[in-house]
């Protein structure tokens, strides 16, 4: 609870206007509404807004910002990957297929993991 309350000093020190533009009362006690998106700035209408964004996904268990998730099927999605590995001589499947869904389907990481997993095997 002491680390919360530090945090939201050291906010309402850095940004004065940005809490109680969003209706939180940094010192505790009962928030006020926030004011109407036309008596905003722009600027803390736009956090306003992320901020909503940021708490909504957390609540759905959607990421937020457009960031995607992990796909549902890592075969499907990183079918070409897959083939581009198996062309360059990494034959064994289940380890490519490890190693993408490790680096999120990013290509040349998971080649050099692939390269030393094979380091530590000689």
């Amino acid at each position: 609870m002491m680390q919360i309350q530090q945090g939201m000093q050291r906010l309402t020190n850095a940004a004065p206007g940005l809490l109680p533009g969003m209706g939180i009362n940094p010192m505790g006690g009962t928030a006020r509404p926030p004011p109407a998106p036309g008596n905003l700035p722009n600027n803390a209408y736009n956090m306003q807004n992320l901020m909503s964004q940021m708490v909504s996904s957390l609540n759905s268990g959607q990421p937020a910002g457009g960031v995607r998730a992990a796909p549902p099927n890592p075969e499907v999605a990183y079918q070409a990957q897959l083939q581009q590995l198996t062309q360059m001589g990494f034959v064994d499947a289940h380890a490519n297929l490890q190693a993408l869904i490790s680096t999120n389907g990013d290509l040349n990481s998971a080649i050099e993991r692939l390269l030393q997993q094979r380091d530590q095997m000689t």
